[in-house]
């Protein structure tokens, strides 16, 4: 009875190397190119005025 009451303890151990291992084959496989920088142009207003910048007066209470 002894044998039955005893829980099996897996050690955790190995599946934490094996994902170490296979995080550092990614990170040392992966290939980093520079990317192209986007051409966009900002959008437009509608009616035809643009907005003037102005001065945001902000009071603390």
């Amino acid at each position: 009875m002894d044998r039955r009451a005893r829980k099996k303890c897996l050690s955790l151990a190995p599946m934490i190397n094996v994902v170490f291992l296979l995080l550092i084959f990614f990170l040392l496989t992966l290939q980093i190119a520079p990317r192209a920088p986007l051409s966009i142009a900002p959008p437009r207003p509608e009616n035809g005025d643009s907005a003037t910048p102005g001065i945001l007066h902000v009071k603390p209470g």
